[in-house]
């Protein structure tokens, strides 16, 4: 069974560019364009790996959906988009959300390839 990755992010250009790369390589993709469609994707999909994109046009969207994974007690790997990924890192409780990386957009395709292969 194919792996599934959830992309949490409201640019939909980032997601069906991101889809394409991961489906070329068997990941099942699942798509969310706001904070709250996410956090039911990651109860009805119970995805493999979470990329959330922290600036999204809800304010707060990001930091918000971290706190809901952590209550959920959702142990999957989460990756954190963002064109600022250095300020994202002071922003997170990873010792509550299982965030594994913070990313810098623009994304280069290989190198989502290898977060998700590193952590999937």
């Amino acid at each position: 069974m194919a792996k599934k990755v959830l992309i949490i992010d409201d640019d939909m250009d980032f997601r069906e560019t991101s889809k394409i790369v991961l489906e070329s390589k068997g990941y099942q993709v699942v798509e969310a364009d706001s904070g709250a469609t996410g956090l039911e994707k990651i109860q009805s999909e119970k995805p493999d790996f979470i990329l959330l994109d922290v600036m999204m046009e809800e304010v707060d969207t990001g930091c918000k959906i971290a706190d809901d994974i952590a209550a959920l007690n959702v142990d999957t790997p989460v990756v954190i988009l963002s064109s600022f990924a250095d300020a994202a890192k002071q922003i997170f409780d990873t010792s509550k959300v299982p965030v594994k990386e913070y990313l810098q957009k623009p994304l280069k395709s290989d190198d989502l390839l290898a977060v998700v292969e590193r952590y999937i």
